[in-house]
């Protein structure tokens, strides 16, 4: 019987004000590393484990991982993904993941590509459990999503968590 596989998203916590000469450098603030810690958390509560992470290599979804694993306490490889920045390509990650021998993935990256990447991968509205019950465009601005991904092209994979701030 083959494992099913879990893609878990994290966008980065909150962040400084948006520069547009310098986003890739922008940083967590006091507010975003609490946000990634209570995350990290709830993640530890539902008794979650990671494989790998991949991480895009702006210095706020950096910051964030680093955090989150340190909350975690657990030693799991990071690697670094230039594909999920925000301006990344939701079809080819999509194809890139579906190729993955990991079981339980992390992506840390930002919106709108988390939200795009999970609109592409999910078979039906995403129906949500708000965790502070606030909500943006019928997402929760802070919450876990889980649904089943489409047979094509991530048929190994069961469930989808995504942790957005």
């Amino acid at each position: 019987m083959k494992t099913l596989k879990r893609l878990y998203v994290l966008r980065h916590g909150h962040a400084v004000p948006y520069s547009y000469s310098q986003d890739a450098q922008r940083k967590l603030t006091e507010k975003g590393v609490a946000q990634v810690i209570s995350t990290a958390e709830a993640f530890v509560k539902k008794a979650e484990h990671l494989d790998v992470v991949f991480v895009s290599p702006y210095l706020r979804a950096q910051q964030t991982a680093k955090t989150f694993l340190a909350t975690l306490g657990e030693s799991v490889e990071v690697k670094d993904c230039p594909e999920i920045t925000p301006d990344g390509r939701v079809v080819n990650v999509a194809a890139w993941l579906g190729e993955q021998d990991d079981n339980a993935i992390l992506l840390v990256t930002h919106q709108p590509f988390a939200y795009q990447l999970i609109d592409y991968l999910v078979d039906e509205y995403l129906a949500s459990r708000s965790l502070d019950g606030n909500r943006d465009h019928g997402c929760p601005r802070r919450g876990i999503v889980g649904r089943r991904l489409l047979p094509i092209p991530l048929e190994n994979f069961s469930t989808l968590t995504f942790y957005w701030f």
